[in-house]
């Protein structure tokens, strides 16, 4: 018994020598570190769980935000995550249609349509008008007609009481070999604020 107990206190040692916890808020100098677990400590992704959706005329985007917790990165580390997915219809016609993709579970997170694990404090990289302490989440996001992934820049609001989010997304710049088709445009609107309100 004596025995047991004294193996099992030297897995459990050995286990938390094992994964160092670094907080992912502030992270960025030290990310990628092998073994390592960027956990959510200050729960800044929590707030931004949910379903919204922007509405103009026939035109609408909804996308599904959800936390992901300890998400393994290919074997080197693990991470917490801001994972998503959307639909977007287009004058009355359904041009994608990802938002069932949150079912699989991926273990990576990144494998997710909307991935986000950056946390963007204040005024950094652009937001003039963002309070000194307010977060807000730096990722990716892929469309399925062209191919291209994206920078999606995620910011939490208040519309007439309602709690929002405004979404930003900066095309990435990609090369083609000379006299090769250009891929088709993206599916998302880009370079512009939207906002799309929680849904109940």
């Amino acid at each position: 018994m004596k025995i047991t107990k004294y193996l099992y206190l030297l897995f459990a040692m050995a286990s938390c020598k094992a994964q160092t916890v670094i907080n992912v808020d502030g992270a960025k100098q030290s990310y990628g570190q092998v073994g390592v677990y960027y956990q959510d400590i200050n729960d800044v992704f929590g707030p931004f769980v949910g379903t919204y959706v922007y509405t103009n005329g026939s035109t609408s985007l909804t996308i599904k935000l959800e936390k992901k917790v300890n998400s393994s990165v290919n074997g080197v580390y693990t991470e917490d995550a801001l994972i998503g997915a959307y639909k977007l219809i287009e004058n009355g016609v359904e041009k994608v249609n990802v938002l069932n993709s949150l079912n699989n579970n991926y273990a990576n997170a990144k494998n997710n349509s909307i991935y986000g694990q950056q946390i963007l404090t204040g005024t950094a990289v652009g937001c003039n008008d963002c309070a000194p302490n307010e977060k807000r989440i730096w990722g990716t996001i892929k469309d399925p007609v062209s191919g291209s992934i994206d920078r999606i820049f995620i910011r939490r609001t208040t519309v007439n009481g309602q709690q929002a989010i405004k979404i930003f997304i900066l095309h990435s710049i990609t090369y083609r070999a000379e006299n090769t088709p250009a891929p088709p445009p993206v599916s998302y609107p880009l370079s512009q604020d939207i906002i799309l309100i929680k849904q109940p």
